[in-house]
């Protein structure tokens, strides 16, 4: 922004969106470890990296599980390199969910992947933070914003499935590690409810119009 011109006058304040907390709360999680991806599916989200990260924990952790929960053109070729891998057994696709669907899901996940190549600000981060669900996440721009590595989640290279297997592994198999994950992600999330963003916004517009 600055390279194109702005807040040469006065700082530049970002106001991330809130979110409605009270819509996702922590529950039980699933009785063998479920990792979720929730989201569209198109080729920027990189989705297919989720699907590698499952072949290689199923090595590791034969009874994990991946639940994609979304939509998009890119939903038929995930599906062919799915079935290409043999993991149709270990993956499962739902379709677009209901905001209800959304929270349980999030909520009884054990980990949510999110391997997109970009994100302006990644808003299913800090809803599943805020049902108390860690987030392993590609370390681009937006992601890298939405993701306190490593207290909410953990941040790894993009598009390298082996560095999200690797982190999920961690977070299934050491249990105090993820207990602590689903509580940091929770008090993280804890900072972007609507209410505090308009605040912060009401704030920025006030002081301008002094």
């Amino acid at each position: 922004m600055e390279n194109l011109g702005f807040g040469r006058k006065s700082a530049i304040d970002i106001i991330h969106p809130g979110v409605n907390l009270e819509d996702y709360t922590p529950s039980e999680k699933s009785s063998i470890p479920s990792i979720i991806y929730l989201g569209r599916l198109k080729p920027y989200k990189s989705v297919e990296t989720a699907i590698y990260a499952i072949a290689h924990l199923i090595q590791k952790i034969p009874e994990v599980n991946l639940i994609i929960a979304g939509e998009g053109e890119s939903r038929s070729s995930l599906e062919k390199l799915s079935r290409s891998l043999h993991l149709d057994k270990f993956i499962k696709f739902t379709g677009k969910v209901s905001d209800s669907d959304k929270a349980k899901l999030l909520a009884k996940s054990w980990v949510m992947i999110h391997p997109s190549s970009m994100e302006g600000w990644g808003i299913s981060a800090i809803e599943a933070n805020a049902a108390g669900t860690p987030v392993v996440a590609a370390n681009v721009p937006g992601l890298r914003n939405s993701v306190k590595n490593p207290h909410s989640g953990f941040l790894v290279p993009w598009g390298k499935p082996s560095k999200f297997a690797e982190k999920i592994e961690l977070i299934i198999n050491n249990k105090s590690l993820r207990k602590e994950l689903e509580e940091g992600a929770r008090q993280w999330a804890l900072n972007f409810s609507w209410e505090d963003s308009a605040a912060k916004f009401l704030k920025v517009v006030m002081e301008e119009a002094k």
